[in-house]
């Protein structure tokens, strides 16, 4: 039955009718806000494409609300799993993840069931010692990028070992000294990070470097490269000098195309053609985040390094503002999708984590908020190539578990929780709620 209304709550009429025209103009307003951002400012500079976005999407804000497909928990399944350092979508909306820890690659099906385990820990054929990426090779197959020794270990999709793809540099030197640290691939053509050493004063000198190989792993151009930012005899790290896109701030698109941020606090993505040429360029106006004292707190003392199998916290310098660009991916539809700093770090009510969109013109068409529980200190987020998500959770907390005296103390404290692979997507109904509607 139903109760009727106070007569305190009731609703004067010329409040509802004030109230229908705000709801009726909403959508308009929102639509004004929209077409108030201006199209980007294009202009070509030797032959160069540079695309000057604004600060305002074209199509203003959104929020995308993801919904659990399936979920594994790590302690409870039979197979086990270490530290995942990668994830890649495959045939019939498979899921592929490298494991890091045990050597090793984990397959699961559309709906979550595990089907098969590939390659092992070791140096035979197809065995890898630490997977760094996956990718689908072009001539067909999967390729392990290893930490070492710079190739790709290829297995067919039963797991099967093909002849592996070993890098060479533009010389024509083999990679096989450089320690390796993440790939993409598509249209033929393999980006790959890693970091090769040199001994020119006796001490180890580290150089990263991207660079853009074809089918056969020899490198077509070295798209970018720097000095580390480790010290090892002062044993100090400068945030500053050590950034480097091998952190996530590359892709490839389907014409072969590789897109990096070239620099740490500048809002820019260059584009490079399978020849290596230079040919395109998006910025996009952008106010850097600037870092909290909380956050300034959490990463005091953070960095550390392995000397001869022992774990060495080095005397770090941090920058006052996070990077302008952590991450950049691109989906099959051609979109790009940038997690900036403040996409990273700025939070409000339910939302972890806002992505600047781009189309495939380069145009700044949207900032999409993800609806979605994260924590920042223990999980990750990865955005795989057809849409969809894989989020893992407890992975930091998994992979330190044991570590240290704080660590143990936590595990004690019941804070340590097993890993979770959690497969996401967009929700069917409600997906996008723009803003201001």
């Amino acid at each position: 039955m139903t109760q009727p209304i106070p007569r305190k709550y009731h609703t004067p009429a010329a409040c509802v009718a004030v109230l229908l025209v705000i709801l009726v103009l909403a959508p308009s307003l929102t639509a004004a806000a929209a077409a108030a951002a201006e199209a980007p400012a294009v202009e070509v500079v030797d032959g160069v494409r540079y695309i000057h976005n604004g600060a305002e999407a074209l199509a203003g804000e959104r929020t995308l609300r993801l919904e659990e497909i399936w979920r594994v928990n790590t302690e409870e399944e039979e197979e086990l799993i270490g530290y995942i350092t990668a994830v890649l979508a495959g045939p019939d909306e498979t899921v592929w993840l490298a494991d890091s820890q045990l050597g090793q690659v984990l397959v699961y099906s559309a709906d979550g069931e595990h089907l098969q385990t590939l390659s092992r820990e070791g140096e035979g054929p197809g065995e890898v010692s630490s997977p760094r990426a996956l990718i689908w090779l072009p001539g067909g197959g999967l390729g392990i990028l290893d930490r070492k020794p710079g190739q790709f270990t290829h297995l067919d999709l039963d797991g099967l070992p093909l002849s592996s793809v070993h890098l060479k540099a533009v010389d024509g030197e083999p990679l096989g000294s450089a320690m390796m640290s993440g790939a993409r691939c598509r249209g033929g053509i393999v980006a790959a990070t890693g970091t090769q050493f040199r001994f020119d004063t006796g001490e180890p000198i580290q150089s990263r470097f991207l660079g853009m190989f074809d089918a056969e792993g020899h490198e077509v151009r070295r798209l970018l490269e720097a000095p580390s930012g480790f010290d090892f005899q002062a044993r100090t790290y400068d945030e500053h000098k050590n950034w480097f896109v091998d952190r996530g701030a590359f892709d490839v698109d389907a014409a072969g195309r590789v897109h990096f941020a070239p620099a740490r606090d500048r809002y820019r993505i260059d584009i490079h053609d399978t020849e290596g040429e230079l040919v395109q360029v998006i910025e996009r106006e952008y106010e850097p985040w600037r870092r909290t004292d909380e956050e300034k707190e959490r990463m005091a003392g953070g960095a550390t390094m392995s000397i001869n199998g022992e774990i060495v916290k080095l005397r770090s310098t941090w920058a006052e503002f996070a990077p302008a660009i952590e991450r950049l991916d691109i989906t099959d539809d051609g979109r790009i999708w940038v997690l900036s700093g403040r996409g990273f770090q700025e939070e409000r009510e339910g939302i972890r984590r806002s992505y600047d969109l781009f189309d495939a013109k380069g145009r700044f068409t949207e900032v999409v908020h993800l609806a979605v529980e994260i924590d920042k200190d223990r999980d990750m987020l990865h955005h795989l190539d057809d849409g969809r998500w894989i989020l893992l959770r407890n992975l930091v907390t998994d992979r330190n578990a044991g570590n240290s005296a704080e660590d143990e103390a936590s595990a004690e404290e019941g804070e340590d929780e097993p890993l979770e692979i959690v497969c996401l997507r967009a929700a069917t109904s409600g997906a996008a709620d723009h803003a201001g509607d």
